[in-house]
């Protein structure tokens, strides 16, 4: 079973708050709706279409490796 407090989700607008609401890491993206910013963990420094994947994937390496780090 997929375990969505494990999850990231990379968000821009109102449709996606009730996922924002459940899934563990909710990433926007700098130019995201204001309503979806209270559910946010992460904001992107990059604009939707201008690098946010890359500066995404690098939150998610330091989290990830964060987490692996304090397992012992």
């Amino acid at each position: 079973k997929l375990d969505l407090k494990k999850c990231f989700f990379l968000c821009n607008d109102t449709n996606d708050i009730e996922l924002c609401k459940v899934i563990g890491y909710p990433i926007g993206v700098s130019d995201c709706s204001r309503e979806i910013k209270p559910y946010l963990k992460y904001l992107t420094s990059a604009r939707g279409g201008e690098g946010t994947i890359a500066e995404t994937l690098e939150i998610v390496s330091k989290l990830m490796n964060h987490n692996t780090k304090h397992k012992s």
